[in-house]
């Protein structure tokens, strides 16, 4: 489910904006993107020179943190 959604959501203009789709602030991934796909999240940048998505990291949000790799991270910007 997850990877279908992020190659349907991230294969055309993943850097638009959308309802589903945001910059972040900086944050302790270094991720520039976030995908919401329910309650799963997919961080990714974006390297326009070659026109690739790197996806950093993806995981499950939980309240105002999100779980990756069964620890919960906190993602809002470093300098809060």
């Amino acid at each position: 489910m997850l990877l279908a959604a992020a190659q349907k959501h991230l294969s055309h203009e993943p850097n638009v904006q959308t309802t589903n789709r945001k910059i972040m602030a900086p944050n302790p991934l270094g991720a520039t993107w976030e995908l919401r796909v329910g309650d799963l999240r997919v961080y990714y940048d974006l390297r326009e020179d070659d026109a690739v998505v790197e996806i950093i990291a993806f995981g499950e949000k939980v309240r105002d943190r999100v779980r990756i790799g069964g620890q919960y991270v906190d993602l809002r910007a470093e300098n809060d």
